[in-house]
């Protein structure tokens, strides 16, 4: 790889840029160069290239430029003046040239009114830098999320085309793809370079590339004499601690072949040993050496079994190692990532005991490098993103390509040459360009403040927006209040000392006065506890070496300038346009003269007058962001009138770009103002500044603001195309607002503007949000009709509103078809796919859905594995779910809260209360910190359990550690001491809750009103259900069915009668237990007529029946004699969906034998086994009562022994009824029998059943 302007290698990562200043220029590009056709053969070449990207824009400015995949002719290099929008690629005088001979792919993130169209773009460019074809993107959306990006190009049908997805981004308001049609023999040499460029303005972004692959059909051999060419990886070393670690990846074989190249520039250096780590390597004293042929043998010819992934600096692999050969670096796989991810990036924030141990970890790889190596290697570039992290969080120290290597013999050496990372390149090194072990020991210090306040060392902070961080923690310090400094992640929850020994060695290692700052082992020592902490002064010294080169007459020059002197001196041609720049910034910062209106004026019409239009939008932000400056755009407009002839065009221009500077700053009155302005004026409006400011209403949810500026852009004549509508259209559909959307979208026809298929996936969308399925299968047929062909955001917006709506067959249907008509499914289309399959309890389709996500190259994210795991845990294939949640660490998915709360109340269901707890206490030392949902599963656990104390104790550790217990957790916890018989301690817990600003829920009135119910209670039940009413809780269907079972119970029909009608005044449902309790109670009192009437009401009215109403009332018939209504109920259940239980079966059974019928008694035994339900003790029962009542009593005795030879336990009420039976028919012997049999297995008798057996058996009870 060849790196150009600003861009290098960084941990896993290329870094065109550093966001910390402006008018960047990156780019990197592979090193050899690429046969793009045959000039002998004329045969072209198919190729592909896929690469993963971030944009990350800068605070609240807007986006800077953009990156590019670029083809170009070999040697081509970074053009003068090429920043900006002109991507390192072009300039002011090639930007349109007929010579050039440059294809491109660009992420556009500022639309240039020059060249760019109105908005944001994906763009496919010719020679230009103007796009020839593009499509609209959304940069802000996706600010900081990952692209992955496809390019390919058929040589065959001409077409190039480019496809992109996000990792959390995605909407249907974009495209994702766009083609071209271009014959690139006729536009470019045989042989081209291809790479990336990516550059900044006035305005700052990252761009980071991190992965990049590269495949073409054509192969084209170069020779040079005898030697082949060959492929060249490239990959990062990485330091450990005590020693370099050798370890399973391949990485880059080419340092060693720039050894002669690297001596000969050594030579004019300084006379000091100051020769790299990469000369080492070739001496044989570094660290140890693989050889190519085993290597290859040990990762199976770098087979695609043991390819870990492919990434931009080449493809990654697993093996056992062996020695000889040719030579490759090896390096570690960091499960972990890097430091900055966890500390900055979306990852779950790391704990204390995490940080501190990083923290130690780092002091140990830098004293290994400074002090304990045989020879001291000076890093020169130590970072949060140089912090590598294995899978235990052991760090490794990483990208050594500014190492330098030193004698220890010949005491403080430096290293010449500036290079690093501003924010954590000492002051002096950066005045001298001189690095040494205490620039490394500054880098070190600043690293650790990060780590204790979770903020970039290039964060503004503090009193002033240019105070950097360790001013910062430095002002605190002095005042006492660094624990204020803390990062909010942590709530609250680290060890003060560690905290404050931690930043107060921060500090002290990143002195200003390099003579003053400690040894990485003395920093150690106190990190330890083993040597005092330093005594630093209060404010934060002054490096002694800059006092020289400031002049002390500078507060008098700058209190002598005045807005004449800054005029002329912005006004000056002969001044370079950049140094003016550079003054404008800095006396923006002077609080005595900062530049006035007409100042910002004047240098905005130098800055046009060469087409620096990115940095006119900076200098208009600056006038837009200071209240002093503000002021009306005629009075703007009469300062830079100055009659020339271009003065209109200028101030046409210079109004639109402050119409979008108001809308980008959310100043929607200003903004408006300047459109009226033009308006008035006659200037044209252009689309790409409206879009500027319907975007931003949108994100502000201003709809009403929105949609009334869209008909001022109507009125105005502006030349609206669909973006504009669909932007409008999207914030519409949010708002439900869906006839307004559809009657835009009809009218915008009227007008010219045909709706696109982002139009149609937007209203489908919103239909299927709102549950109208018909509705929004009409927009896709009116969206075929019109000769759009769905693609796969369609079917994922369809299959993902039958899913909002439990149509999981149809949603499964729809992805199927998409499947069929060859659209390659994306992340969501199997998410969802593997969401239905487990909702519908099919987990082997799931998982074989899952297995082969990578197969068609997607791989499984997040939301896929917490999916799967879910499922497993709510069908107890917790073992399942366990294999799961390893695997996924392995492939380095990070488990985030959802994972673990799942996991965790999934054990705690099934009573694994162990594994609960491990995975709870295993959660913080993960960087994943237990929220209220992980306290109350616990909780939920231990309560089912009986074990209150322990969830006491998680009651009182959640408050301390800031989690705040909710309805649920005290919900949870009053139910568990209501289960142990603690009603006191449970009333208490009731009452206290308001006290500590929780509000009681229906769910804990329904858990107390149960309870009341359950101990017969039913006047305290009644209580609290009125005060529930009282409270402005609404009863639900749960707390009417309690009070309506235990009146039922009481056999009170009246009060019952009133409830029910109650509940249809009040609009609470009756639902399936309502009914079943009001027929049991009809039932009980043997009112069957009214027990059927409301069987039958359930239908009309759509309540579900169940198992337990049918037994219900087949108990009723049965109680009564009516034996052939109760078979004929029996006979509908399965009719109707219903499976008859053991219960239902048994209640039938007992009815036979009471009537004597005990054929009928005994078929029906034999369907219930047929039908998988084995006969229990009650079954067993009935039919022995049945046979001695019809006089039967050799076959009673035969079923007795029966149950207990298939394992049925006889209990008290079996004993007693064959007792009582054989004791009427005569046969005393044999009831005499087993009542001592009873009587031996330990079944105790209370005073009513042993006054009826022992009665039954003989009138003198002595022998008892």
């Amino acid at each position: 790889m060849i790196y150009e302007g600003d861009a290098e290698p960084s941990v896993g990562v290329v870094e065109f840029n550093s966001r910390t200043y402006q008018y960047q220029v990156g780019r990197v590009s592979y090193a050899e160069r690429v046969p793009l056709w045959n000039a002998k053969t004329r045969e072209q070449a198919d190729f592909c290239t896929r690469f993963s990207f971030v944009i990350a824009q800068s605070s609240s400015a807007p986006h800077a430029a953009g990156l590019a995949f670029f083809l170009v002719p070999v040697g081509f290099g970074i053009p003068p003046n090429s920043g900006g929008g002109f991507l390192s690629l072009f300039n002011t005088t090639t930007s349109d040239s007929s010579q050039n001979q440059i294809v491109l792919v660009e992420f556009d993130t500022f639309p240039n009114p020059e060249w760019d169209p109105s908005f944001e773009h994906v763009g496919i460019n010719v020679n230009s830098i103007s796009s020839a074809k593009y499509t609209f993107w959304n940069s802000s959306l996706h600010n900081e999320d990952t692209v992955e990006a496809l390019i390919a190009y058929n040589a065959t049908t001409k077409n190039l085309s480019v496809s992109w997805t996000y990792s959390n981004t995605s909407n249907s308001i974009e495209n994702s793809s766009l083609s071209h049609q271009i014959d690139l023999m006729e536009i470019l040499p045989e042989w081209v370079t291809i790479g990336f460029s990516a550059a900044t303005s006035s305005f700052i972004e990252r761009h980071q590339l991190l992965t990049w692959e590269f495949n073409s059909s054509l192969v084209v051999k170069e020779t040079h004499g005898k030697d082949e060419k060959r492929t060249r990886l490239i990959v990062i070393l990485v330091v450990s601690l005590g020693v370099l670690t050798a370890g399973v990846l391949i990485a880059l074989g080419i340092l060693w072949r720039q050894r002669e190249k690297r001596m000969k520039r050594k030579a004019t250096e300084t006379a000091v040993n100051l020769t790299s780590i990469n000369d080492d390597l070739e001496r044989g004293a570094g660290p140890r050496k693989f050889s190519y042929d085993n290597l290859a043998l040990a990762t199976s010819n770098f087979s695609d079994e043991r390819k870990l992934g492919q990434g931009g600096f080449g493809a990654v692999y697993k093996g056992c190692l062996h020695d000889t050969g040719e030579f490759l670096l090896v390096y570690e796989f960091m499960v972990n990532g890097s430091l900055d991810y966890h500390l900055f990036g979306k990852k779950s924030p790391l704990n204390w005991e995490l940080r501190y141990k990083i923290a130690h970890g780092l002091a140990s790889a830098l004293l290994y490098l400074h002090e304990e190596w045989e020879q001291c290697v000076v890093h020169r570039d130590i970072k949060s993103s140089n912090v590598m992290l294995d899978s235990n969080f052991n760090v490794k120290l990483g990208d050594f390509g500014l190492a330098r290597l030193m004698d220890h013999e010949l005491g403080p050496q430096t290293a010449s040459g500036l290079a690093g990372t501003l924010g954590y390149m000492a002051p002096e090194y950066i005045r001298t360009r001189r690095a040494s072990k205490e620039s490394d020991v500054y880098s070190f210090g600043v690293v650790l403040v990060e780590i204790a306040t979770g903020r970039k060392s290039s964060d503004p902070v503090g009193r002033s927006s240019e105070m950097g961080i360790v001013a910062w923690i430095w002002d605190l310090y002095g005042s006492g209040n660094l624990l204020s400094a803390i990062d909010e992640k942590l709530y609250k929850v680290f060890d003060v000392e560690q905290v404050k020994c931690l930043m107060i060695v921060g500090l002290w290692c990143a002195h200003p006065d390099c003579k003053l700052r400690p040894s990485i082992r003395q920093a150690m020592q106190v990190l330890h506890f083993e040597a005092a902490m330093p005594n630093l002064p209060s404010k934060m010294p002054v490096p002694v070496y800059y006092v020289p080169t400031i002049p002390s007459n500078i507060p008098l020059l700058l209190s002598n300038l005045n807005s004449h002197v800054i005029q002329l001196v912005f006004s000056n041609p002969r001044l370079p346009l950049r140094s003016c720049l550079d003054f404008f910034n800095f006396i923006r910062e002077n609080p005595v003269n900062k530049p006035d209106l007409v100042a910002h004026l004047t240098l905005i019409r130098r800055l046009y007058d060469v087409g620096k239009f990115t940095d006119v939008q900076f200098v208009l932000n600056c006038i837009a962001s200071d209240v002093n400056l503000r002021t009306s755009v005629s009075n703007i407009v009469s300062l830079v009138k100055d009659g020339t002839d271009d003065d209109h065009i200028f101030v046409q221009k210079l109004s639109g770009m402050l119409f979008s500077v108001y809308a980008d700053n959310e100043m929607f009155e200003e903004a408006i103002g300047v459109f009226d302005y033009m308006e008035n004026i006659g200037f044209k409006i252009h689309e790409r500044c409206c879009i500027v400011l319907l975007l931003a209403l949108n994100r502000c949810d201003k709809m009403d603001m929105s949609f009334s500026f869209f008909l001022r852009m109507v009125g105005a004549n502006v030349e609206i195309t669909i973006f504009s509508m669909n932007i409008l259209m999207d914030g519409l559909c949010k708002r439900g607002e869906v006839e307004k959307a559809k009657d835009l979208m009809e009218e915008m026809v009227t007008r010219g503007i045909e709706p696109d298929i982002v139009t149609y996936n937007t209203l489908m969308n919103v239909y299927y949000i709102n549950g109208m399925v018909d509705e929004a299968l009409k927009v896709k047929s009116t969206m075929e009709h019109r000769g759009f062909e769905p693609n796969v955001v369609t079917y994922n917006t369809i299959a993902g509103g039958l899913c909002k709506l439990k149509q999981f067959g149809e949603a499964k249907s729809w992805l199927f078809t998409m499947i069929e008509r060859g659209l390659t499914p994306s992340m969501l289309s199997f998410n969802t796919l593997i969401t239905i399959f487990s909702k519908k309890g099919k987990l082997e389709e799931a998982k074989r859905l899952f297995e082969g996500m990578e197969k068609r190259g997607v791989r499984p994210n997040i939301v896929t594995y917490n999916v799967l795991i879910d499922r497993y845990c709510k069908k107890e294939k917790l073992e399942e779910a366990k294999r799961l949640f390893e695997e996924m660490e392995e492939k380095g998915v990070r488990p985030n809260i959802v994972t673990y709360n799942v996991l965790i109340n999934g054990y705690g269901k099934k009573g694994n209360l162990e594994e609960a707890k491990r995975l709870f206490e295993g959660m913080e030392k993960r960087g994943v910190r237990p929220n209220i949902v992980s306290y109350n599963a616990l909780i939920d656990g231990y309560g089912k359990k009986g074990k209150l104390e322990e969830a006491k104790w998680l009651f009182e550790e959640m408050e301390e550690k800031g989690v705040r217990p909710n309805t649920v957790t005290y919900s949870t916890w009053i139910d568990g001491y209501y289960k142990k018989g603690n009603l006191e301690e449970a009333k208490r817990l009731f009452e206290g809750m308001e006290k500590r600003g929780v509000r009681p829920n229906i769910v804990t009135y329904n858990v107390l009103i149960d309870e009341y119910g359950k101990k017969k209670k039913l006047e305290e039940a009644k209580r609290l259900f009125k005060e529930m009413e009282n409270m402005g809780v609404r009863p639900d269907s749960i707390a009417y069915n309690t009070l309506i079972d235990e009146y039922c119970n009481k056999e009170n029909l009246e009060e019952v009668k009133g409830l029910f009608e109650e509940m249809e005044k009040k609009g609470v449902r009756y639902d399936t237990v309502t009914y079943t309790t009001l027929i049991d109670g009809y039932c009980k009192i043997g009112n069957l007529e009214e027990a059927k009437r409301l069987f039958e009401e359930m239908e009309k009215k759509g309540v579900r029946y169940d198992t337990v109403t049918y037994t219900t009332l087949i108990d009723g018939y049965c109680k009564i004699g009516n034996l052939e209504e109760a078979k004929r109920i029996f006979e509908g259940m399965e009719k109707r969906g219903v499976r008859p239980n053991i219960v239902t079966y048994n209640v039938l059974i007992d009815g036979y034998g009471k009537k004597g019928k005990m054929t009928e008694a005994h078929k029906l035994r034999g369907v219930m086994e047929a039908t998988g339900n084995k006969p229990n003790v009650y079954t067993y029962a009935s039919l022995i009562h049945g046979e001695l009542l019809s006089g039967n009593s050799a076959e009673a005795l035969e079923l007795f022994s029966e149950m207990k030879q298939r394992g049925v336990i006889p209990d008290v009420v079996t004993y007693r009824t064959i007792i009582l039976g054989l004791s009427k028919q005569g046969r005393p012997d044999e009831a005499l029998r087993l009542y001592d049999e009873m009587i031996e297995a330990g079944i105790t008798l209370n005073e009513r059943l042993y006054s009826s057996i022992a009665g039954s058996l003989y009138t003198d009870r002595s022998f008892l």
